[in-house]
């Protein structure tokens, strides 16, 4: 199992054949055991109190959003009103960029409290529907109200 010596004697011009066969490779082969995968458990979706708190959060910002460019339009609408005049309805020239932010505040203020009336809305369903899902079996639901609706009632419980 070492290197390997082989002598040979030529003749001059003699045709002379050497085979010379490599060794054998040392090769260690270890077969490759099954390793289990493990599958994550699927719940059936996301997790709907997430759900709801990113859209609940998306509400808070769209209607924060309104409230800030509602303000701004507003202030320009205030300096538009002292440098305008009311009666024929005009202003000056140099008023109208003032004129264009108030414009653009403005339709960033609808489009802030269509989002956040809808992030709400969504937020608001979302969580309700949390609460009125059954809980899981085997899971800790001692701190997690119900929300029950009946014909002509709706009632909250939960155990503490």
């Amino acid at each position: 199992e070492g290197p390997e010596t082989k002598q040979v004697t030529l003749e001059e011009g003699s045709d002379t054949t050497i085979d010379i066969a490599p060794p054998e490779p040392k090769v260690d082969v270890k077969p490759i055991e099954d390793t289990p995968v493990e599958e994550e458990a699927s719940d059936g979706g996301p997790d709907k109190l997430m759900l709801a708190v990113i859209a609940g959060g998306v509400g808070v910002v769209g209607m924060v959003s309104f409230g800030v460019f509602g303000a701004l339009t507003s202030s320009k609408h205030a300096v538009l009103e002292d440098n305008c005049n009311a009666t024929t309805m005009t202003c000056d020239v140099s008023q109208e960029k003032v004129a264009d932010k108030g414009a653009t505040y403005q339709v960033v203020a609808n489009v802030s409290a269509i989002v956040g009336g809808v992030g709400l809305a969504a937020g608001t369903g979302l969580l309700l529907w949390y609460l009125m899902d059954p809980p899981e079996e085997g899971a800790d639901t001692a701190y997690r109200p119900r929300i029950s609706v009946g014909p002509g009632a709706v009632s909250v419980s939960g155990s503490f």
